[in-house]
């Protein structure tokens, strides 16, 4: 029988089998990526590809069994922030969950903007990084 994959992108086209977690701090995302065999990013799912990196067994087109060593990051949750805005440098620190509406919003309070934006803005900093 096929389990119900444990994450997947809103299209339904891309499915994680792991275990999925919402590290709070970097110190919980490097005590996950040394646990882990294999590590996926996620960001709010709104991509139709598959991020960079190897294909298989970590991504199906659908629902798999679980991957016992794959832990799925989901930023999105509260790794979301921009840490900082350095006006006169033109540039932000952000966490990687962190959507780019709220990225132009933040710079947007200070008479700065994005250079381009995705026409969807829940796209996460993370996943534009992981897809291109």
């Amino acid at each position: 029988t096929m389990a119900e994959a444990a994450w997947s992108n809103w299209a339904g086209n891309v499915h994680y089998a792991g275990r999925v977690v919402a590290p709070k701090t970097v110190d919980e995302v490097v005590r996950c990526v040394r646990s882990a065999d294999r590590i996926q990013v996620v960001g709010s799912g709104h991509s139709f590809i598959h991020p960079a990196g190897p294909l298989a067994p970590l991504i199906s087109s659908s629902p798999t069994e679980p991957h016992d060593g794959l832990v799925v990051l989901d930023l999105t949750q509260h790794m979301n922030r921009v840490l900082s805005v350095d006006e006169c440098a033109w540039t932000c620190c952000v966490e990687g969950g962190c959507s780019i509406e709220r990225i132009a919003l933040e710079l947007e309070t200070r008479g700065l903007a994005l250079e381009n934006m995705p026409s969807l803005h829940v796209v996460t900093f993370a996943g534009a990084a992981l897809t291109g």
